[in-house]
């Protein structure tokens, strides 16, 4: 190889290695990003069976945001302190899958099936019978693949669920309260508000401009010469408009001294309330029971 040959090599190369560099990089980055949209999006499918109970699948996995605001397993209380109870009820079902019953295909042709149609997981629920049924298709077990089926006991407390659903609705109540106080304190103590307006204010600009001479100017010849002028500038005064603020008072119209006094000495009271309800919230036992039914240590909470 000649040497121009290898010199234009290496230049070369040292000139893609950078560029394949940082394609890597962005394909690293699109990916990362891809895989995080996908992480937080649901692929979940729900649906009813006939008898009562409720289905859900995915071709993936099942996660936590396929459960939020699902109310698949209990009419979750809209907050926005806590997460969803369906997602607490999903999260310790994961954490029990572990030892499930395995069920072998019984041909290749079953098995052929089920890839196609594509499902990885899926959950049964019959509210009815308070049985929740967790399949996994495609596991391998002792050589062999098939379905990996676990099995859960789940009821929910009506008394509990009520005492969820007051302590709830008192928390929002105690928040609007505060925010009330607040603002009749911020909007009611001042007789009077300041205002705003914008207006144009005129006012004038002097500029000079440069009016140009004759000076070393060429005529024609058979009419003559003139003498030239030198230039010279020209003021010029011109108005012109800005926009300013102006800021005035008015009366206030939500003024209220009595008001204001009140929800000063309310707020530390509902304050105080709000407190004590959160701090109930964090102590109530969950509204509903969740047993796993076969194999050994298999009680979740109940």
């Amino acid at each position: 190889m000649k040497i121009k040959e290898k010199s234009f090599i290496i230049l070369l190369f040292v000139v893609i290695t950078p560029l394949l560099f940082t394609s890597c990089l962005t394909f690293i980055s699109e990916l990362s990003k891809e895989l995080d949209k996908q992480a937080n999006t649901s692929s979940a499918e729900f649906g009813q069976l006939d008898n009562g109970s409720k289905t859900v699948i995915t071709t993936t996995k099942l996660k936590e945001i396929d459960f939020n605001g699902s109310n698949f397993f209990i009419t979750d209380i809209p907050n926005k302190y806590f997460q969803d109870m369906n997602i607490e009820i999903f999260s310790m079902l994961k954490e029990s899958l572990k030892d499930g019953d395995f069920s072998p295909y019984d041909s290749k042709e079953y098995e052929d099936y089920v890839k196609r149609g594509g499902v990885k997981e899926g959950i049964l629920f019959n509210p009815k019978d308070n049985l929740i049924v967790y399949n996994q298709e495609l596991q391998k077990k002792n050589g062999k693949k098939g379905t990996m089926t676990y099995y859960f006991y789940f009821s929910i407390s009506e008394e509990c669920y009520k005492t969820y659903t007051e302590t709830f609705a008192h928390l929002k109540k105690c928040d609007e309260q505060i925010e009330l106080c607040n603002w009749n304190i911020e909007n009611c103590a001042a007789p009077t508000i300041r205002k705003s307006k914008k207006v144009s204010v005129p006012y004038e600009v002097t500029e000079r401009h440069w009016v140009p001479g004759t000076l070393g100017a060429r005529t024609n010849s058979s009419f003559g010469s003139s003498e030239g002028t030198p230039g010279h500038y020209e003021i010029y005064t011109r108005t012109v408009y800005r926009d300013e603020v102006q800021y005035y008072d008015v009366a206030n119209p939500n003024y209220d001294p009595e008001k204001v006094a009140r929800a000063k000495k309310n707020l530390p009271l509902w304050q105080n309330d709000r407190d004590a309800t959160m701090k109930k919230l964090k102590t109530l036992p969950p509204p509903f029971a969740l047993l796993r039914i076969e194999g050994e240590d298999n009680e979740i909470n109940q």
